[in-house]
């Protein structure tokens, strides 16, 4: 009697079931969507808020240092993950001095200037998070 039940669960399954073919074609054409875009994750997002920020960073920077644009090389970090990026660092590099460093917290509105060490700590931070060495913008006038 048990033997007659499994059998007849084990042909109720196998009849719900659907096509191996269309499982297979709905694989492929899922997976093919799926190579064809990059996540979201890997994208690097950079729109107008990011680019207010940078100039921001930029004019400040150089009214605290009083210097004039065309005389700045800057690299400017921040994660690549869109919705988490509070922390920016900054390198100004001007052609009479050493670089200079900096830390904004966006959430703060707080832009102080940092030493190197602590710059190159956060920048590494950083780039281990986007998986990548390169910044956000880069200027160089020099």
């Amino acid at each position: 009697m048990k033997a007659v039940l499994v059998f007849a669960m084990l042909c109720l399954l196998a009849g719900c079931s659907t096509n191996p073919k269309e499982e297979q074609a709905d694989s492929s054409t899922s997976s093919e969507s799926s190579t064809s875009f990059f996540p979201e994750e890997d994208a690097l997002i950079y729109d107008v808020e990011d680019s207010e920020i940078v100039e921001q960073l930029i004019e400040n920077i150089l009214s605290m240092k009083q210097k004039k644009r065309d005389e700045l090389t800057i690299q400017i970090y921040t994660l690549n993950d869109y919705e988490q990026r509070n922390i920016w660092l900054a390198e100004a590099v001007f052609p009479d001095e050493e670089s200079s460093y900096w830390l904004y917290i966006k959430e703060a509105d707080k832009l102080v200037e940092i030493d190197e060490q602590e710059f190159q700590g956060k920048q590494t931070s950083i780039q281990k998070q986007n998986h990548s060495e390169l910044p956000i913008y880069e200027e160089d006038n020099l």
